[in-house]
């Protein structure tokens, strides 16, 4: 516009006024381009020049404007820190590159480097600013995978993952405690809980579970089934207490029910569901346990009122009141042998091929047991516990387990060939088998178990009808009866001590202590070794084979 406005000037002057316009605009033509104008001539100008000079002043300026911006824009990137890329990315170098995940504005890389303001809330992110950045909320963590917070187990605070095992020390909830190789865990007896706002707590299980899944005992697992007195019901799928105990939920543990109670619901005789022996009946009224007639509860068990002896004849049984020599109660059965168990107060009689458990003294029957031998049972012992042993004809020893409905072989034991079992017997600690040989006078000895023959004994006696072993003044003595003669055998070294005459039966009581039936139908508690005997009973049947 300038150049215009001169040369406009310059047409309208009066030649003696007219001046050079690019002198006007400060431009001086180069030394070989002056040129002098003599009054009178007229400069003669090449025709498009005055375009030329516009076009090339117009370029000049132009590069001149892109080269101030380019200039300037780079100076304000480089002072500035606000990045011209997009959200969630900053410039560095002249690249966009990621801010951390969780905010959406920053001035470099790493949570520390977001702005207080772009915490992003639908990552469950928020400003920290004592820490100067942005973090995961209470309970959550920086999962890198999915480049959001996620909860930590509901069992701790603070986390580096999402399992018990990534749960920080020092922060477990819910009364859980820490473990090393589990992190925050509920400990023995407890079950993780959620409740309906879904906060958690470790609960109690039931009273005698260690592990479970619920607070009832269908929530019990099988090997957390661990109290004392408890056992698994694989029927039922619960963990209970067995017979004879009841869950106390205080001590977590099954407690003892009353002695006369089988089954109970707590302490005490009224408290009683079943009765524990045949001589107790359950009052529903009360649910106590009562001893039947001519019965007394002595602290462990209903036990008679007086005392009574029970003599196996050819053809019968019979119970005698010891006190005035009168029949008790008589069956007429031809039983080849009886047994007397004072634990379970109940009278074992071998009848055939069977063993009925009869009560001691109405000699009611109980229970009936087929099948354990093949033949006539011929003898009847307890061994220990629920186990018992019994010898037929079959020539063979079995040991068995008694249980509520059946019962169960131990041990089967056949004596080597050519040896016919004439007796068997037990050492009063039940830990030795002794069989006595069938029209012989060995004595074979053997740990039970083991049907390897330990030792063998001769004693004088040949088919011996009784036998059996006790313990007297620290030494082992073998009791053995042979037609109407009793021995005692000392079984160390074999050798017969005492020898008693006219003996019809006999049969071990205690340490030391012998009842035995006379050929004079007397019936005699005898201490082993010595003299004196007290009768305790006279009878005139003289069928009487033992008592």
């Amino acid at each position: 516009r300038k150049f215009k406005m001169a040369e406009s000037s310059y047409d309208k002057a009066p030649e003696t006024e007219r001046r050079d316009p690019d002198q006007e605009l400060g431009y001086e033509e180069e030394e070989n381009m002056e040129k002098q104008i003599a009054p009178g001539e007229s400069e003669e100008k090449p025709e498009g020049a005055s375009e030329g000079k516009k076009i090339g002043i117009t370029i000049c300026l132009i590069i001149l404007s892109v080269s101030t911006l380019l200039v300037l824009t780079l100076f304000l990137y480089m002072k500035y820190d606000d990045p011209p890329c997009d959200e969630g990315f900053y410039y560095q170098n002249f690249h966009c590159l990621s801010c951390h995940p969780l905010c959406s504005k920053c001035r470099g890389e790493g949570s520390g480097k977001c702005y207080s303001d772009s915490c992003i809330s639908e990552k469950k992110a928020t400003w920290n600013s004592a820490s100067g950045n942005c973090t995961c909320s209470s309970k959550m963590y920086f999962d890198l995978v999915g480049g959001k917070c996620s909860s930590c187990h509901p069992l701790c605070s603070e986390c580096s993952g999402g399992t018990a095992q990534m749960c920080k020390q020092g922060t477990c909830l819910g009364g859980s405690t820490y473990n090393t190789n589990a992190g925050c865990v509920c400990g023995d007896g407890k079950y993780l809980k959620y409740d309906e706002e879904e906060n958690v707590s470790c609960q109690n299980c039931f009273a005698l579970c260690s592990k479970c899944t619920g607070p009832l005992n269908t929530n019990c697992l099988k090997d957390g089934c661990t109290a004392e007195g408890a056992l698994w019901s694989v029927e039922a799928g619960i963990c209970m207490c067995q017979d004879g105990y009841y869950p106390s939920l205080a001590e977590k543990k099954c407690s003892k029910c009353d002695p006369r109670c089988r089954t109970c619901s707590f302490s005490g005789n009224d408290k009683c569901d079943a009765c524990n022996t045949p001589d107790s009946v359950l009052n529903k009224d009360t649910n106590t346990c009562e001893c039947v007639k001519d019965k007394e509860f002595d602290g462990i068990d209903c036990k008679n009122q007086k005392a009574y002896v029970t003599v196996l004849a050819a053809s019968s049984i019979t119970i005698y009141d010891l006190t005035g020599g009168t029949d008790k109660a008589k069956i007429s059965i031809a039983a080849k042998a009886i047994y007397f168990d004072p634990t379970s107060r109940i009278l074992f009689s071998a009848e055939g091929n069977a063993i009925v458990l009869r009560s001691p003294v109405a000699l009611a029957e109980i229970k009936r047991i087929g099948g354990i031998h093949n033949a006539n049972i011929l003898s009847i012992q307890k061994v220990t516990g629920n186990q018992y042993i019994s010898f037929a004809e079959d020539n063979k020893v079995r040991i068995w387990t008694l249980k509520m409905t059946d019962y169960t072989f131990t041990f089967n034991f056949e004596p080597e060939p050519g040896v016919a079992i004439g007796k068997v017997g037990f050492s009063s600690d039940k830990t030795k088998l002794l069989v006595g040989v069938k029209d012989s006078q060995d004595i074979m000895v053997y740990t039970v178990g083991n049907v390897t023959v330990e030792k063998k004994i001769q004693s004088g006696l040949t088919g011996i009808s009784y036998l059996t072993a006790t313990t007297i003044e620290s030494k082992i003595k073998i009791i053995a009866q042979h037609e109407t003669k009793l021995a005692l055998i000392d079984f160390t070294t074999g050798s017969v001590d005492t020898t008693y005459d006219t003996v019809k039966g006999a049969v071990l009581l205690s340490s030391g202590k012998v009842a035995a039936s006379y050929t004079d139908n007397f019936a005699k508690v005898q201490t082993i070794g010595v003299a004196s005997d007290k009768a305790v009973l006279k009878d005139s049947n003289p069928e009487i084979k033992k008592a």
